[in-house]
């Protein structure tokens, strides 16, 4: 697929980008006549009509303005349909009687096939109309042309863009960036605007390989600030089904646009710690317009640090607070608990809390505190399908609600490092880790429990499996923090002696039941240095993915990493207070048993990951910050070079964020950039949207990020001085482009021999489809485990049944060959994960009895797949030279499946004897001496050879009433 992201900006009267919520609200399009489809905005209205469409808006002087778009060659049959219905309705009243109601309304307008393989998409918000093409892989792009009628005259600039008017501020179309990916890197494909004469608009690409799929470079499709006159930072971001974006933070600003109708349009906090003022939520529409804004805390101190969003829209956020007043909702805990403010320079006495927001914005559905009598903090939230809330964070209080129920019921860790939710705020004391599950509602507390050993221990992430169990990331200085039997890593590995005044020690991951009585595992990830999970997501096999910094040269690298050797700081320079070293990225099989891979990703200076992302293909996109001027970038790159540093911390630069993509299997870097402006930038904070659009969130002190797309908020508004944090302001982005992969499917699951035939417990099975694998490979003595066990992965290849995986013995990218569990009975549920995506699920019906032959096809005919006693292979010698045809009174070794249930998962499974088995040859019945289990899921039945004339006849073998598949056949002579 290829996307060209083409912008039409019409120059409004006052200007394009306006500060009024109005132009922040999407682009609505209605039915018109005769299959048509209009917008209006605030001077500006839009048709899409057939394969042609018409803007008309209001220039800068008054004066009208328009734009024709016609397809050249267009199908006639495309016509435009509407997507992403829109909530409300419109009512027109227009004279007595031409009245409409209930007028529907749609965020997008969709051509299918405008040319062959190629759709077009209409969106956008107000003042602004976007249009993708997407380019099926196959199609030609040379098809697309439009003949472009405008009021201005249009040219091509500088940039390639192409602009519609030669006034200042005239519309214009983003030139086009396009690759292909090939051997592992991306090659650019030179992309421009054409234009023709007549208006004539093309698109020219240069050479490249036409069998292979031309995408568009991933680029920034949106970037908007969103502060006020004090100090913002993002910290938590979500994205929903319908591509609404949700973020969270702090601000100690009392001028946020916020909402007319927000659940709180009054800013309420301190402005005198570190992290002062309030919490916020933000919802932007797919299209980056602002749906709502609203301040969430009380009096006191209030910071948000994780937000999730559920299938309805509302918006689930976590964070700390110490206002008495902080405001609550249907609670579970309805009371302050915390001792209270101090007046230090540090938050101090605070509870967490969780808090659940409406759809619109509009109201608090619940908010509960959630803290003991001394310092608690909430910094990372997750949500599981039933709406149940799982939240994660620190604490120091020894009487933290609802621990009896968990695993750790008391605390252990002294409390005497700060602990950095955010980087660079030292605000509070840490302890142990919490984890904490409440229901749908808010309230009740379904378990909660400690997780820590003697010294700090805090985390940074949380995720939730489908079975209800969570994960959980962050750091530890205690050397006796829990670990299971058969972890990666059971022993602390040291702490960083460079950093005078902070330590992260090791990282760490830990996996607790579902309800919070055990710890499934848990493991600690680090060398000597200083190590942290800063976050952390699952795939659909439950496959972790964690990213964070480390300031160990010698981490436990896996072959074949993109870069293995360590770049960071090895000596801390005096003028540099701390020593993070090089980001890294990490996937851990889903029991933490061992690395799948481990990378490095960093320059010469300080490096550091903040989020994590993964895509249905198990690339992995990492975000964070880098201080390093030759932090590794793709040439594709939308910012190939270092910008800025300085200004958030005296001592601490941070630089520029960054955007990287890794392959599936660690191995390549497939896209990275750096994001940031003259001054310090940083990413905490992703969503991936499933629609090939990576969202981040952070801070800026930058005044010269590169605003792009239609911003909530296109200017820097500043911050103020000390005492409080220099956080600037807050910024999301959304980069787009990014190669969708292809969907796994499985369409057919069957018996291996019978085609359509239910499994045997024991026997092997095969699932058809579509990219089921990459590769085409069996099973092999090397794949058997020292345990003689069959694997369950082969190259990146699982199947699970009933939730369990089960060996794998073929893989191709149509057909997967897996065995069935020896206890299973009824029916079984089937699915199969690629580099642990999965696919759809099967259910098949499971038979204690369905008998098939092994056979080999030789020119056209099938043979069965048996031996005579001296081990010559059963077939006719005209076509094989290696066989021979049977004579009466042979001895035939036949191989046969599907005989009785047998055992599954050994290489050498136990010898079984089946009873009642019957072999007919022709319509004559052949003696049978036995049958009996010689390898997994195969059966040896040895028989007699009938004495028969010479011919070829064919073979069944019977069991409990069920005879094998027919079409094989004994050739037998003289």
């Amino acid at each position: 697929m290829i996307v060209l992201p083409l912008a039409f900006a019409a120059a409004v009267s006052g200007g394009i980008n306006r500060s009024t919520l109005m132009d922040r609200l999407p682009l609505r399009f209605e039915p018109g006549p005769e299959g048509s489809f209009h917008a209006h905005a605030d001077g500006l209205t839009l048709e899409v009509r057939g394969s042609t469409m018409l803007a008309i808006w209001t220039g800068p002087q008054g004066q009208s303005e328009h734009a024709r778009m016609r397809l050249d060659g267009a199908s006639p049959e495309a016509r435009p349909a509407p997507a992403d219905p829109l909530p409300g309705k419109t009512n027109y009243f227009v004279g007595s009687s031409r009245w409409q109601t209930d007028v529907e309304g749609y965020g997008r307008v969709k051509l299918r096939n405008v040319y062959p393989g190629i759709d077009l998409i209409f969106y956008g918000s107000q003042g602004v109309l976007e249009f993708d093409f997407l380019v099926s892989a196959g199609a030609d792009p040379k098809q697309i042309r439009w003949q472009l009628e405008s009021s201005g005259p249009s040219h091509l600039s500088r940039d390639g863009d192409l602009v519609l008017g030669a006034a200042p501020g005239a519309p214009r179309w983003k030139r086009p960036v396009s690759y292909q990916e090939i051997a592992g890197q991306r090659k650019a494909v030179e992309s421009r605007f054409q234009l023709g004469p007549g208006g004539e608009v093309a698109l020219a690409l240069s050479s490249y390989e036409r069998d292979r799929e031309l995408v568009i470079d991933p680029s920034l499709a949106y970037l908007s600030y969103l502060g006020g006159s004090g100090n913002e930072a993002a910290r938590g971001i979500a994205v929903d089904g319908g591509g609404n974006i949700y973020v969270t933070g702090f601000t100690t600003s009392a001028d946020l646009a916020v909402s007319r109708t927000a659940a709180q349009t009054a800013f309420g906090g301190l402005t005198t710690n570190l992290l002062t003022g309030d919490a916020f939520v933000a919802k932007f529409t797919p299209a980056g317009a602002l749906s709502y804004l609203t301040y969430l805390g009380g009096s006191g101190d209030d910071a948000a640090f994780g937000i999730a969003v559920d299938a309805a829209g509302n918006a689930w956020i976590t964070g700390t607070t110490n206002s008495t007043n902080f405001p609550v909702a249907g609670a579970y805990q309805t009371k302050f608990a915390g001792s209270g403010p101090n007046g230090s320079a540090r938050i101090r006495g605070g509870d967490a809390f969780v808090a659940k927001l409406s759809p619109a914005g509009d109201r608090l559905i619940y908010s509960t505190y959630l803290g003991g009598s001394l310092d608690d903090l909430g910094v990372a939230i997750a949500i599981d399908a039933g709406g149940n809330a799982y939240v994660t964070g620190s604490t120091r209080s020894t009487d933290f609600p609802g621990t009896s129920t968990g695993f750790q019921s008391q605390l252990k860790g002294v409390g005497g490092q700060d602990v950095l939710p955010s980087y660079g705020m030292t605000t509070f004391n840490g302890g142990d880790v919490f984890v904490a599950k409440l229901n749908a509602a808010g309230t009740q507390l379904m378990y909660a429990t400690y997780l820590g050993g003697v010294l700090d221990d805090a985390p940074f992430a949380i995720a939730v499996d489908a079975s209800g169990q969570a994960v959980v990331g962050g750091y530890t200085i205690s050397t006796n923090f829990p670990t299971t039997a058969g972890a990666m890593q059971t022993k602390f590995g040291g702490i960083e002696q460079q950093t005078p005044w902070f330590h992260y020690g090791d990282a760490f991951i830990s996996k607790i039941s579902a309800d919070g009585k055990s710890l499934v595992f848990s493991t600690y990830f680090g060398g000597q240095g200083d190590e942290v999970v800063n976050a952390l997501t699952l795939d659909s096999s439950g496959n972790i993915y964690f990213a964070g910094s480390s300031s160990t040269p010698n981490l436990p690298i896996t072959r074949g990493a993109f870069q293995n050797l360590y770049h960071g700081y090895f000596t801390l320079p005096f003028e540099i207070e701390e020593l993070f070293g090089d980001a890294y990225v990490a996937k851990m099989k889903s029991d933490g048993s061992a690395l799948i891979y481990l990378t490095y990703l960093g320059g010469s200076f300080n490096d550091a990951a903040w989020a994590i992302g993964a895509d249905a293909a198990g690339n992995a996109f990492v975000a964070g910050f880098t201080d390093s001027p030759d932090f590794p970038v793709t040439s594709d790159a939308a910012q190939s070079k270092f910008a800025g540093d300085g200004m958030q911390q005296p001592y601490i630069l941070f630089g520029d964020a960054f955007l990287s993509e890794i392959s599936a299997d660690g191995s390549k870097l497939l896209y990275s950039t750096y994001l940031g402006g003259r001054v310090d930038d940083m990413v905490f904070a992703m969503a991936l949207d499933g629609k090939g659009n990576v969202l981040l969130a952070g801070n800026t002190l930058s005044a010269d990020l590169p605003v792009k797309g239609n911003p909530a908020q296109p200017a820097y508004a500043g911050f103020r001085a000390l005492p409080q944090l220099l956080t600037g302001d807050a910024f999301v982005a959304e980069y787009s482009g990014f190669v969708l992969p292809p969907s796994i499917v499985i369409s057919t699951v069957s018996d291996n021999l019978n085609d359509g035939g239910p499994p045997v417990p024991g026997s092997w099975f095969y699932m058809k489809g579509t990219n089921l694998a990459d590769v085409q490979r069996f099973a092999g003595p090397g794949d058997v485990t020292s345990a003689d066990l069959l694997p369950t992965n082969l190259s990146g290849i699982e199947v699970k049944v009933n939730g369990k995986n089960v060996p794998v013995w073929a893989i191709s990218p149509g057909q997967v060959n897996a065995q069935t569990p020896g206890d299973a009975s009824g029916s079984m549920t089937v699915q199969l994960f690629r580099n642990g995506v999965g696919s759809n699920t099967l259910t098949a019906n499971v038979a204690s009895a369905d008998p098939g032959i092994f056979y080999y096809n030789v020119s056209g005919k099938n043979y069965p797949d048996g031996l005579f006693l001296d081990y010559t292979l059963v077939g006719d010698p005209a076509v094989a030279s290696i066989t021979r045809k049977a004579r009466a009174g042979d001895v035939i070794q036949l191989y046969t499946a599907g005989l009785a249930p047998s055992p599954s998962g050994v290489s050498h499974p136990p010898a079984q004897t089946v009873a009642g088995v019957g072999v007919k040859v022709g319509s004559a019945d052949a003696t049978v001496l036995g049958a009996i289990l010689v390898f997994p899921g195969e059966f040896q039945v040895n028989f007699v050879v009938p004495d028969l004339p010479p011919a070829d006849y064919p073979i069944t073998v019977s069991v409990a009433g069920k005879t094998s598949q027919s079409g094989i056949f004994l050739p037998i002579g003289q």
